[in-house]
C-alpha cells in the first residue's frame, strides 16, 4: 500500500516520523528484512525538512518527499505524527 498525504491539511510545526526499509530491485525483497531506518520531517514555513544524507528532500514541497518515499528501491513501512512535546527550557517547575 502506497503513503498518501493532503499536505493541505498539515499545519506548520508537524513532525513525522517514517520507517524506511530499501529494497534489492533485482528480485523486489528487502536487502535486510529487519533492518528500518527511521526519518523524521518537519514541516516549516510550507515546506518540508527531512533528516538523513544523500539526495532526502532538504526545503521541499510534499511533492518532492511524495516522490523520495515512492522511489522503488524504498519500501514505507510505518509512517508515525509526534503528537506531544515536553517544555525543556526554562524548567516548567522551577526548584525553589
Amino acid at each position: 500500500m502506497r503513503f498518501t498525504l493532503d499536505d493541505s491539511q498539515v499545519p506548520d510545526g508537524t513532525i513525522l516520523v517514517f520507517g524506511i526499509r530499501y529494497v534489492n530491485l533485482d528480485d523486489g525483497r528487502p536487502w535486510n528484512p529487519s533492518k528500518v531506518f527511521t526519518y523524521a520531517g518537519l514541516k516549516a514555513g510550507s515546506r518540508w525538512y527531512l533528516t538523513g544524507t544523500g539526495q532526502v528532500p532538504q526545503d521541499a514541497g510534499w511533492g518532492a518527499v511524495a516522490r523520495w518515499l515512492d522511489d522503488p528501491t524504498r519500501e514505507v513501512v510505518s509512517v508515525r505524527t509526534v503528537t506531544g512535546t515536553a517544555q525543556l527550557y526554562p524548567p516548567p517547575n522551577p526548584p525553589s
